[in-house]
């Protein structure tokens, strides 16, 4: 971490931000705004320096400290905690601080990573950098799970209404004009976060950002997701895993027990990196594993494991690094029975897509989760155990979110691994056909693979099986794909760049990860033409009245992002796509999901067989 950065955060000054970006964008303000208005760009300038001062300077002390699982009690420089990380580009891999000094080349960017790999850190310490050195832009950090979605304003209106204080003078049409004149840098933080129900209207709204604000740097991240590839506006980084170096560097960092502590940089400098390079390269789970090293040392490799016995460390320990002794807890609730509630509430409220929570709806969700488990407290009280005592959630603002997003899917996976009603199907589909980006399904399918496979796997293999068997359907390559991906990104070579997922193809993508199967073939770039030739060669074998509207079809598909209700693929499309690669490898998918329907068919088969030979055994003992 370069000395003169944290020097030069430490006497941040909002209002010299302001005046370094407002100096620098003063032509382009001047520019813009001419004659429409009376007012001259000094006031325009003096405007935007009492709008976002206030934001400016509140937008840095949220980036500038954090809480983690290590420091619950109180918030951390960022700085003292951050590690850089690395990022691939197709083939490229760049450094965070290359990317940051490169951003005016890249001007649209997409950070793409797993959960807990630190996307939102990077975001931060972006944001930091450019409060250090904003070169000629204000820099906009926006939570995107805070905005208020469902309503008739627009995407910039809503950014507008986060970034600007209660306090700021500052109109849209001022703001606007800042937009229009390339003033900010826009970070959008948690892409994944967005509720579902709003996803598809703010994926709209963002790919036509660029297009109406060109000059402006728009920088956005999100959980892994192919349909984000296809956006051709914009630059694709994956953040790549940690190596030893960045693992141990992590650690180092951490104030921790010393003695478990050494022992743990010991071990992961010998074998520890390579034993559990799964978990280890995720910055999340390595501090998971730091938080319990001195009892998870041999419990083996699964992951749901961690998080249960950080759950305990939460709720027993007070500062992990001063010692350990119970804390003060606001509800008598043991901690089983705190377990079982709040696996109930994190279930209800991930399987309905909540991650933020005002005040009502928090203490709303608290009631009915403690009705359910038939616990009698009080719904505030322990609204304080979660954030003071066992510090899983935490205030943001004015809402409520969870100190990592893991967490709630982890008690989700647990409270379905132990639900015995009737609404178990539903229940673990609810989980298992979230999006690929999520973790819930994965966990409890580790924790609990015999339910998953019974009332989940094999009903689905057994629906695939059907569906790709049905030759009306495998010769309509239209609405395979319209059920699969919908809508799809294409170079202009023909090559699938990205998909926009659909229900059918998540469980597709589910199924392969879970049974290794090959069932995701649909993904391939190649899905319909192997090259620019093949492309060509397909319109020379279409009749001459259908090659025009062919070629263009294949510019829409390969247009700018803008254009996003013109990639539907659907049956209209049939006339060019049974030429393609499609219907073939669609029929190679029949058949994979008939082999693994039958490998799991006699899998389940031989666990009943061995049920009844062990009843015997007891049965003979007794």
């Amino acid at each position: 971490m370069a000395k003169s950065l944290v020097d030069a955060l430490s006497h941040f000054d909002a209002q010299a931000v302001i005046g370094k970006a407002l100096a620098a964008s003063a032509p382009k303000i001047a520019s813009q705004i001419g004659d429409q208005v009376r007012r001259t760009p000094e006031k325009v300038a003096t405007a935007l320096g009492i709008g976002f001062g206030h934001h400016l300077q509140t937008t840095f002390e949220k980036c500038y400290k954090v809480k983690t699982l290590i420091y619950r009690e109180e918030s951390v420089e960022l700085l003292s905690q951050y590690v850089s990380i690395k990022l691939q580009k197709r083939r490229s891999k760049v450094t965070d601080n290359y990317l940051i000094e490169n951003l005016e080349e890249y001007k649209n960017v997409i950070i793409q990573g797993s959960g807990g790999s630190g996307k939102t850190m990077f975001m931060k310490y972006l944001a930091l950098c450019r409060f250090e050195n904003p070169r000629g832009r204000i820099p906009l950090f926006i939570e995107l799970r805070t905005l208020s979605y469902g309503s008739e304003k627009s995407f910039e209106r809503l950014i507008f209404e986060d970034s600007a204080s209660k306090k700021s003078r500052l109109t849209f049409e001022q703001f606007e004009k800042g937009l229009i004149s390339g003033l900010f840098l826009v970070i959008l933080d948690g892409l994944d976060e967005v509720d579902p129900l709003h996803r598809e209207s703010v994926y709209r709204e963002i790919g036509k950002f660029p297009v109406r604000y060109p000059d402006n740097i728009l920088i956005i991240s999100s959980r892994e997701d192919s349909g984000l590839n296809g956006w051709a506006q914009f630059a694709c980084f994956n953040v790549l895993p940690l190596d030893k170096r960045q693992v141990t560097s992590v650690i180092k960092k951490i104030e921790f027990d010393k003695t478990i502590k050494a022992k743990f940089l010991k071990d992961l400098s010998s074998f520890l990196y390579d034993k559990h390079k799964s978990f280890l390269t995720n910055p999340l789970l390595a501090t998971i594993m730091l938080l319990r090293y001195d009892q998870f040392a041999d419990s083996g490799d699964k992951i749901y494991i961690f998080y249960d016995q950080a759950f305990e460390t939460l709720f027993f320990k007070h500062d992990l690094s001063k010692g350990v002794y119970e804390r003060k807890r606001y509800s008598a609730i043991s901690v089983d029975d705190f377990r079982n509630f709040f696996s109930a509430f994190c279930f209800a409220t991930y399987a309905n897509n909540k991650y933020a929570f005002s005040r009502l709806e928090i203490i709303s969700r608290i009631e009915k989760s403690l009705k359910y488990c038939s616990l009698s407290a009080s719904p505030s009280a322990v609204l304080k155990d979660l954030i003071e005592s066992v510090c899983i959630m935490q205030e943001d603002g004015l809402l409520y979110t969870f100190v990592h997003r893991s967490f709630q899917e982890y008690f989700a996976a647990l409270f379905v691994s132990e639900y015995r009603g009737d609404k178990a199907v539903e229940y673990v589909a609810a989980l298992m056909l979230k999006s690929s980006t999520e973790s819930a399904g994965a966990i409890l399918k580790e924790m609990a693979p015999r339910m998953v496979d019974k009332l989940w796997g094999l009903p689905t293999l057994e629906k695939m099986t059907s569906l790709f068997s049905d030759r009306a359907f495998v010769e309509n390559p239209g609405m395979i794909i319209l059920k699969l991906c919908r809508r799809l990104y294409v170079s202009r070579d023909g090559q699938v760049d990205g998909f926009g997922i659909e229900t059918l193809g998540t469980e597709c993508m589910q199924l392969g990860s879970y049974y290794k199967l090959n069932s995701t073939k649909f993904l391939s770039q190649k899905l319909l033409f192997n090259s620019k030739d093949h492309l060509n060669e397909v319109r020379s074998r279409l009749p001459e009245k259908e090659r025009l509207r062919f070629v263009k079809r294949i510019s829409q598909l390969s247009a700018p992002n803008d254009l996003i209700n013109d990639r539907v693929i659907d049956e209209a499309d049939n006339y060019w796509l049974v030429h393609t690669n499609a219907p073939g490898l669609f029929n190679e998918m029949a058949g994979v999901f008939a082999r693994g329907a039958s490998e799991l068919r006699d899998k389940l088969e031989s666990l009943r067989a061995a049920d009844e030979n062990l009843i015997e055994l007891n049965l003979i003992e007794g």
